[in-house]
């Protein structure tokens, strides 16, 4: 079975992106549904996940699931979301900026999206 890699060449990156098949429709569904129980598809999942560890879980599962709420937990609680960049990221953010702007004006507006400000990122479901 064909697995997703995550984002992350390493262990550090905690949050797993799995990749699966559902019909279009019944995803698109599944989107509209969660939206107007006031959460997402992936709030949605994550619950439904921990309700299963929870139920059907073995020791080694219950002590996993804990782990990663501890994970959660202390992600959620930094302030401000991800650390700010270091001088040093933000001169070479600024200097490819200005290299893409240079060698291909219309592709300004994509470089301006590596300047976001930290926690602007946007939520998807």
């Amino acid at each position: 079975m064909w697995e997703h890699k995550g984002m992350a060449a390493d262990d550090k990156d905690h949050t797993y992106s799995p990749k699966f098949r559902a019909p279009r429709r019944m995803w698109d569904a599944y989107g509209r549904v969660t939206s107007r129980l006031g959460t997402d598809r992936s709030a949605d999942l994550v619950d439904h996940i921990r309700d299963v560890i929870t139920q059907h879980g073995d020791e080694r599962d219950l002590a996993d699931l804990a782990a990663a709420e501890e994970e959660m937990a202390e992600r959620r609680a930094r302030k401000g979301g991800r650390p700010k960049r270091s001088p040093m990221e933000e001169t070479l953010i600024e200097g490819a900026t200005a290299m893409v702007q240079a060698a291909a004006p219309g592709l300004a507006k994509m470089a301006e999206g590596f300047r976001r400000p930290v926690g602007s990122e946007e939520k998807t479901g």
